[in-house]
């Protein structure tokens, strides 16, 4: 396992490199640079467009890290709550969007460890992107191109194009065996 701030291999998908600091958190670098779930980052991460945060234990100091004026902070109220700029609350089953549509944002029930939170569907620049650290996922009734998740076996409820494990590798490649769902590890 490598500790946090430690850049794992990565992949480009739709002119996006993705990359994967620590064990859940991913970045994606493109047209815009989006965090999910930030914490403890490497001085040389660049600044964020939008940071998403799935549960209330944020690591805030992680969003000024990454954040400029115009970055948009996203998250559960007892997240973002005290943070300053662009900070938006969301519940488990909001939904927004950002310079007229061009980013939609729909968030979904999340739960890990005990604790409540948002799993996202983050579609912009002709992509969508589900993010879902947590022990379940629903279906999102939306086409996904690649979803980041913890088990295998949420990514036959979500069915993207590729699904990325936050986690133990082997599980996803064994329960998505033969689904056509690309797997890529990072």
């Amino acid at each position: 396992m490598l500790a946090a701030g430690c850049v794992q291999p990565d992949f480009e998908y739709n002119g996006y490199h993705f990359a994967k600091y620590g064990e859940n958190i991913i970045s994606a670098t493109g047209e815009k640079t989006v965090y999910f779930n930030p914490s403890n980052m490497p001085g040389y991460a660049p600044k964020a467009d939008y940071i998403f945060f799935s549960y209330d234990d944020c690591d805030k100091s992680a969003a000024e890290q990454l954040k400029r004026n115009d970055t948009r902070i996203i998250g559960p109220l007892n997240c973002v709550a005290g943070m300053t700029g662009s900070v938006y609350s969301m519940a488990d089953t909001d939904k927004m969007s950002f310079s007229f549509g061009e980013t939609s944002i729909r968030s979904f029930p999340a739960a890990k460890g005990g604790m409540q939170g948002n799993a996202y569907l983050v579609t912009t620049d002709g992509m969508a992107i589900y993010y879902n650290d947590g022990e379940t996922a629903g279906p999102v009734n939306a086409t996904v191109d690649i979803a980041f998740l913890s088990h295998g076996a949420a990514a036959n409820t979500i069915k993207p194009k590729i699904a990325v494990p936050l986690a133990d590798a082997a599980e996803f490649k064994s329960a998505l065996e033969g689904t056509g769902i690309e797997v890529r590890a990072i």
